[in-house]
Formats: structure tokens, C-alpha cells, sequence
């Protein structure tokens, strides 16, 4: 696969193979990164490619590899995932910056948010310590990160963040994210966006993270504790908020007002209902 590196003939192939071999050959010290490392971490909108880095006095010629020379690769950065060396999640985000466009960055960086892979908090720390000189796209992932911390509303995935703009744009008022209810058994459910006044839940629901047996059956236990409250959980899917969210924000709509505990101001049709 490269100079002194091989693979047994016959054996099928895979992308986990090539990124094993591009460390190996990319001699002592080389870590998987960017695009690779995305892959192994699973991250959303990042198309694989066999990259990666090594300490900046080092400068190795792998044909088919594009390698990154760095000056730094510290503990905090590195670890290993299925047993390859490779960034951890939030060197990958900032590596991920410098090679792929805005939208693929945003799309990679709610997932791994809303996996909690990492924070905004961490994330933050991580390019202070790094430092921000010659690294591209940082202004843009700073940007990102500005705009899911601080006073604006905090959402952990790109369902979630375009649920709240249809909201918005709807004119509903603005629901509390990650709402925290105290459930009967003792124990806590974090609503993605909700009501208190009007005991109405909405719960971004993404295949991608809803789609074991396991997870099924939680969120069904979760949503019966709730409903023993009096709580009401509107479950949206994607297709329910891209590319019109017309039904969905007359279904909120009517939800706020034919609801007798909510106080709040009554809600006008949304025109994008109309």
C-alpha cells in the first residue's frame, strides 16, 4: 500500500485500512486527522480522505496521502479511535476548518455537539490554547461557535437550529432550549425546546440518534413520565421543518392556544401558515 507497508492479498478493503496504513507509513508520531479523522469519529457532512499529520520537522512524501506538517500534537489532542491513532474530536473540528467549506463545517460541528463529542466551552479553550495565528478557517468556526453560545439560544444540532428559525420566522414566541423537568421517578428529561407555561414539549427527532432499540425505548419511558405530568411532546423529524415547515407551525400554533394553561399572549397565525 506504501513502502513497507502491505496488506494481505485477497483481503477486502476499507477505509480504515487505508488510514491504518497511511499512519504507518507516515512513520512514529503520525495521527490520522481532518478528513480522516472525521470519518473515524462519525462526524455528519465530511467526506472521507486519507489525511495525515505529523510534527513540523518532519516531512514525509506519501503518494495518495495529503500530509499535514503541525507544530504541535499534544496530549489533549490525540488519541485513538478503533484502535487508530488520530485527532480527538475537538482538534478535528479546528483542523476540519482549514479544509472544508462553512456549511460541511457546521454540519460536522452540531454533530458533534449534539453527540457530545465536545462543548462550545471546551472548544473555545482548545483554539486559545493552540493560538489562532495561520490557521484557516478559524474565523469562520469562531464565528460558528459565537452564534451557539453567549445570549443567543444554544442548540446542539442543525435539526435543532433550523427548527428554532422556522419557529422564528413563524413568529411564534421564542421556546426555552433544553428545558429541565423534574421527572417522578427522581430522575431529570431535557426538552430540546418547550412551553412551561403551556406544558409543550417539541423534540428534534433524529434518526441518527433515535435509532436503536435501546434509544426507542427510552425515549418512549421518558415520554410516558411526561405525559403523567400533563406535558405534551410534539416529536419533528427533518422532513417536518426542510423544506416547509408550513403544518408544523400550525400544529405549534394551535397547540399554544387551544391550550387552557397557557397565560401568554395569544398567537396569531403564522403567515407562512396562512
Amino acid at each position: 500500500m506504501h513502502s513497507g507497508v502491505y496488506r494481505l492479498d485477497g483481503h477486502p478493503g476499507s477505509w480504515h485500512q487505508t488510514l491504518t496504513a497511511a499512519v504507518l507509513a507516515a512513520g512514529p508520531g503520525a495521527v490520522v486527522s481532518h478528513r480522516g479523522a472525521a470519518f473515524l469519529h462519525g462526524l455528519a457532512g465530511i467526506d472521507p480522505r486519507p489525511e495525515v499529520s505529523v510534527d513540523a520537522a518532519r516531512a514525509p512524501r506519501l503518494p495518495g496521502l495529503r500530509i499535514h506538517r503541525v507544530a504541535a500534537l499534544g496530549r489533549p489532542d490525540v488519541g485513538t479511535t478503533d484502535d487508530i491513532p488520530c485527532t480527538r474530536p475537538a482538534r478535528t473540528v479546528i483542523d476540519l476548518a482549514a479544509v472544508v467549506e462553512p456549511a460541511s463545517l457546521a454540519i460536522a460541528l452540531d454533530d458533534a455537539l449534539s453527540r457530545r463529542l465536545i462543548t462550545v466551552r471546551y472548544l473555545q479553550c482548545r483554539i486559545d490554547a493552540l493560538g489562532r495565528q495561520g490557521r484557516g478557517g478559524l474565523g469562520t468556526l469562531v464565528h460558528l461557535l459565537g452564534q451557539r453560545s453567549g445570549g443567543g439560544p444554544h442548540t446542539q444540532s442543525e435539526l435543532e437550529r433550523r427548527l428554532l428559525c422556522a419557529l422564528k420566522d413563524g413568529g411564534l414566541p421564542q421556546p426555552r432550549t433544553q428545558h429541565e423537568v423534574a421527572l417522578p421517578d427522581g430522575g431529570k428529561a431535557y426538552l430540546d425546546f418547550a412551553y412551561p407555561e403551556a406544558m409543550l414539549g417539541i423534540e428534534a427527532d433524529s434518526y441518527r440518534h433515535h435509532s436503536s432499540r435501546t434509544d426507542w425505548r427510552r425515549d418512549r419511558t421518558r415520554n410516558n413520565l411526561l405525559l403523567a405530568l400533563g406535558w405534551r411532546v410534539l416529536p419533528v423529524t427533518w422532513d417536518d421543518v426542510v423544506p416547509d415547515p408550513t403544518d408544523l407551525l400550525a400544529l405549534v400554533t394551535r397547540s399554544l392556544n387551544g391550550n387552557p394553561r397557557y397565560t401568554g399572549k395569544t398567537v396569531q397565525t403564522s403567515p407562512l401558515a396562512q
